[in-house]
């Protein structure tokens, strides 16, 4: 049965998450849920499967129940497996439930699963919103509230490998200015990385550099796909200064899926190499930040 309120739920193993809830609907009052769960249904979730970005709950005859929250079969579950998306029966307080239901019959409010997750005695949970729609206009400002958020702008040890990671992952693997900067910015938003760090490092895929990444990222999908798009195509494209109607031709051909493959990769382990140095710079500027410390004080002194 659910448990008084507390101020923050102990959250021990999150499973799922409605990310989209936050941007969708204000969040005005959480509940912390207990879910009528199968034996395969808890080992799904312990090994982390399991979603419910499109899921809801609704009070029905006095009880309140999950509805299309997908858990996979247990792979060994065998013929004792669960439906994935059934019903499921969340465990509340009465009173909790004729808050909701009234507040759902005369407000208007929607229930929003918020996540599910297991608490420290490793029993299941459900946090539970009551909530209401947000307008258009609404949106737009959560929005704004999210891209001027200070930690997307402020230089902290983790937003800047973040940033680094993030600006040459996507200015490598897109390789389309303008869009780069955009999807750079975007993506920076659910993972708490920093704006500027990760436009400035788009840069590094540019006219000069370009034709260098296309070459090295054919070579690669070649070498590990077995595949036989034409080096010498690309070659002849490039000397000639062919236009875009040219390329679009070539890259929609059978070179795609090395070319796609092999931008993927280099895309990848630049982001990991940027990451690591990116950490490494920051550990070693905050060391001899350190260490000028006392040397200042005892230069003072």
């Amino acid at each position: 049965m659910a448990r008084p309120r507390p101020s923050t739920f102990d959250k021990v193993k999150t499973v799922a998450e409605n990310r989209r809830a936050r941007y969708d609907y204000y969040i005005e009052d959480t509940f912390e849920a207990g879910i009528a769960l199968t034996g395969t249904e808890v080992k799904a979730l312990r090994f982390g499967e399991g979603s419910i970005a499109e899921s809801y709950a609704e009070v029905k005859n006095g009880e309140v129940w999950l509805v299309n929250a997908n858990i996979p079969e247990f792979s060994h579950g065998n013929r004792f497996n669960h439906e994935p998306k059934r019903p499921r029966k969340l465990l509340l307080h009465e009173r909790e439930i004729n808050k909701m239901q009234g507040a759902v019959a005369r407000e208007g409010r929607t229930l929003v699963p918020l996540s599910v997750y297991f608490n420290g005695r490793g029993r299941a949970k459900v946090e539970l919103a009551l909530a209401k729609g947000k307008k258009a206009h609404d949106k737009r400002e959560t929005i704004a509230q999210r891209v001027f958020h200070p930690a997307l702008w402020r230089f902290t040890r983790r937003s800047v490998p973040r940033g680094v990671a993030l600006g040459l992952l996507v200015g490598i693997f897109l390789l389309i200015p303008g869009v780069q900067i955009a999807g750079a910015a975007l993506l920076a938003l659910p993972v708490r990385a920093n704006i500027p760090i990760a436009a400035a490092m788009t840069f590094l895929s540019n006219p000069a550099t370009t034709p260098f990444i296309l070459a090295a990222s054919l070579y690669i999908g070649n070498a590990t796909l077995n595949l036989g798009a034409d080096l010498t195509q690309f070659e002849a494209l490039l000397s000639r200064s062919a236009p875009l109607s040219a390329w679009a031709e070539w890259v929609f051909s059978s070179a795609a899926p090395a070319l796609l493959w092999g931008l993927f990769v280099i895309a990848t382990v630049s982001a990991a190499i940027g990451y690591l140095i990116a950490v490494a710079v920051w550990r070693w500027w905050l060391v001899r930040k350190w260490r000028a410390r006392p040397q200042h004080r005892r230069t003072v002194a």
